[in-house]
């Protein structure tokens, strides 16, 4: 942890992160959907 960096920073940095996960979710669902759709064709 950076000198002079509080709770808060800490818990905004994980919350950040949460949310790249999420949104790196969304877009592999996205992904996978994709190609599903062009094998099946």
């Amino acid at each position: 942890m950076p000198d002079g960096a509080k709770e808060g920073d800490v818990l905004s940095i994980n919350e950040k992160i949460e949310i790249n996960i999420k949104k790196t979710d969304e877009r592999n669902v996205k992904i996978k959907k994709l190609t599903n759709d062009i094998w099946n064709d």
